[in-house]
């Protein structure tokens, strides 16, 4: 294979590759022109080979510029034995396998998941060179043998990103950088880090000498002078600033590195790698997830390329040309290559359900799960509330949620049950709905709960919990603050009865609580992305298997992106105003290395309501509310497989219900049985098949 030069940032400018007569390298020379230029702002990815890349034992960016074209011979390291077994390769925190045998070698001899994160995409073509996303680095494949480093700050040349300042290069620290091609080259390099890249600073421990090299495994030395070091220089590049501090946040302080950036937080005593790996591939999918990226990103080439069913999955194939995004950001399902299903537990994507309300309606319970069953809906939502089951601590009344489970389970219509309003016993301040005084009481009821209605039960059987609702707003969190500390609360409630219910049933499924997409953070309300990513902080991702959501459609129909809500003032001027609102949830499981869970969507549809003044603003037609429904899992069907599950409908109605409740607005059918609109377009869609 030849290396034939082209154009690279000029702090990339010399390649290197490790030598056995040398022991580190040999020089390739690039001319020297941007990377990415600028026109209008907007960074223009020209035709590049990914030969632009470091990697130890491949190829490395070592040095600084030095002009010239120059052509030589790269001859491919010796094979490595491969004995891991396809399943060894799957990664179940994401969901996704390292099948080609030069990306897995390269990965597994590096340290592995502690260098460069999980795997966050399959293998997919990018500007002819097959390439593989991890959570902070991208590897590709440069011969059968061989694979490097993409240098994803070339790619993603953005400050803020997710709120964290990337430091700019440094170009006087660049014009010191050691020369590769000098014999002393490795000590060189060793002083330069150990002048460059400090363990303290500003008083502070930052750490950064030693996480530098801390994933790389020591026996990279193998006889090479700083080995390992060496092999840190080749996956994260030389420093390109100076340490600093972070111009809005006391006590956090970061460098950067050729392929890296480094974060430390005096206020937690942590330090890590910035996942951009997760960014680069959040800039191809459009995520509007963080926000900073996005409204500096939406004007790449590369931004929202990934478009599911269309030619090569590309949005505008004319401005990505040599790339192939097909199934790239589809987790794995191959039972060759993963030995455990991706999405466990994992319903259909999507499948269909309804919040009903038959509680306490005898009359009409068989009528309205015909309702449900004549659409080919096979699920139900209903509240089953604490107060009500548990009315004095240990005395349970179980008779009309059997009545309620049995009379489902015997129409074929799985159940989710809503689990919270607690009992007056169980918080002493009376508050309309908030988590007990003792956590421990709502793992109990759960517990009863769930072994009541188990599988095999002759009490029926319950297939599905929601682990209390909307804990991002105070009235249904106890009138509590709203914030960082809440949502640890709530996890630690999620916690006890996420493991209560699986003592009680393994085959029960837990469900996290529904957020409201407020898009409020003001104490008495969290917007439900912010919310999430406490809860994960906060250690939620070992405590459900379902990521419960609501997805409101407001006034916008189902296929108005996030970042339109967010710009159009006529959809309301934020990207929760709208369906597509989960698809940011999709992002931070994905971000938080939650990616092998489903999404159920637990309450989603528009309301027509022209009488209560907090929702007649984004009131629609029952025609159009029509439309917006069926369009709405058509979408979901065409775009959120597999990660989609259940989609629960908001509402078939009760009975009683009349139009001075803001709920009869959103109903799909009228209190007294009859249809409308909006029944009768899924009922027709489910019988032609436009909704498989």
């Amino acid at each position: 294979m030849s290396v034939v030069g082209r154009n690279v940032r000029s702090y990339n400018g010399v390649l290197s590759r490790y030598s056995p007569q040398r022991k580190w390298s040999v020089l390739f020379h690039w001319k020297s022109t941007p990377l990415l230029p600028s026109t209008g702002g907007a960074p223009l990815l020209r035709r590049v080979p990914i030969v632009v890349l470091l990697a130890l034992l491949t190829v490395s960016l070592l040095g600084p510029v030095q002009s010239g074209w120059v052509e030589s011979e790269l001859s491919a390291d010796p094979p490595v034995a491969d004995t891991t077994a396809p399943s060894d390769r799957y990664f179940p925190e994401t969901g996704f396998s390292v099948t080609d045998a030069a990306i897995w070698s390269y990965f597994s001899t590096r340290g592995g998941v502690a260098t460069f994160g999980n795997p966050i995409s399959r293998l997919f073509t990018f500007r002819d060179y097959q390439v593989q996303l991890f959570e902070r680095h991208a590897i590709a494949k440069l011969t059968p043998q061989n694979a490097g480093i993409l240098g994803l700050l070339e790619l993603v040349p953005y400050s803020p990103i997710d709120g964290y300042s990337i430091p700019p290069v440094d170009q006087a620290l660049v014009t010191s950088l050691p020369a590769a091609e000098r014999d002393d080259y490795p000590s060189r390099a060793a002083s330069f880090i150990e002048a460059n890249v400090p363990n303290t600073w500003d008083g502070m421990n930052v750490g950064f000498r030693t996480l530098y090299t801390a994933s790389l495994p020591a026996a990279l030395n193998d006889g090479v002078p700083n080995g390992q070091l060496l092999a840190a220089v080749a996956v994260w590049g030389f420093p390109m600033s100076a340490v600093v501090a972070d111009p809005a946040r006391s006590g956090v302080a970061y460098q950067r590195f050729q392929r890296g950036v480094m974060l430390y937080d005096d206020n937690t005593s942590s330090r890590r790698f910035l996942p951009l790996g997760g960014y680069f591939q959040r800039v191809l999918a459009g995520s509007p997830f963080p926000e900073d990226l996005a409204a500096q990103a939406q004007t790449s080439p590369l931004w929202a390329q990934y478009k599911p069913l269309q030619t090569k999955w590309l949005s505008r194939p004319a401005q990505l040309p040599g790339t192939d995004l097909t199934e790239a950001f589809h987790p794995t399902n191959d039972a060759s290559t993963a030995s455990a299903p991706v999405l466990n537990p994992r319903a259909k994507s999507p499948e269909y359900g309804m919040n009903i309300f038959v509680w306490g309606q005898p009359a009409t319970t068989d009528r309205d799960l015909a309702k449900l069953t004549d659409m080919g809906f096979g699920w139900q939502k209903t509240l089953f509330q604490w107060r009500m089951l548990e009315p004095r601590k240990g005395v349970f009344n179980w008779a009309e949620a059997e009545r309620v489970v049995q009379a489902s389970n015997a129409a074929g219509v799985k159940i989710i049950a809503r689990v919270d309003f607690q009992p007056d016993w169980a918080r002493a301040d009376g508050a309309h709905n908030g988590p007990p005084d003792r956590y421990e009481d709502y793992a109990n009821f759960v517990y009863a709960l769930v072994d009541h209605f188990k599988p095999g039960s002759p009490n029926g059987t319950i297939h599905a919990i929601e682990i209390w609702n909307e804990p991002n707003i105070s009235r249904e969190w106890g009138e509590a603050t709203i914030d960082a500390k809440s949502a640890a609360d709530y996890v630690r409630l999620l916690c006890l009865g996420h493991n209560a219910a699986k003592r009680a049933s393994p085959d029960i499924v837990t469900i996290t609580a529904g957020l409201s997409p407020t898009g409020t953070t003001d104490g008495t309300a969290a917007d439900d992305t912010l919310y999430l990513q406490w809860m994960y902080d906060a250690g939620a991702r070992s405590c459900f298997e379902v990521l419960g959501a609501h997805g409101a459609g407001y006034k916008a129909p189902p296929s108005i992106s996030p970042q339109e809500l967010a710009t159009n003032k006529l959809w309301g001027g934020h990207a929760s105003f709208g369906f597509r609102r989960v698809e940011e949830h999709r992002a931070i499981m994905v971000r938080n290395g939650d990616a092998q869970k489903q999404i159920w969507l637990l309450e989603f549809g528009w309301t027509s309501d022209p009488v209560h003044e907090g929702y007649a603003w984004h009131r629609v037609t029952e025609d159009q509310k029509a439309e917006y429904i069926v369009d709405a899992f058509r979408w979901a069907y065409d775009n959120w497989q597999p990660w989609i599950g259940v989609m629960t409908l908001w509402n078939l109605p009760a009975p009683d219900w009349n139009s001075n409740r803001e709920e009869y607005w959103w109903s799909i059918a009228n209190p007294d049985g009859s249809n409308r609109a909006s029944y009768d377009s899924l009922l027709t869609a489910r019988a032609n098949g436009y909704l498989p």
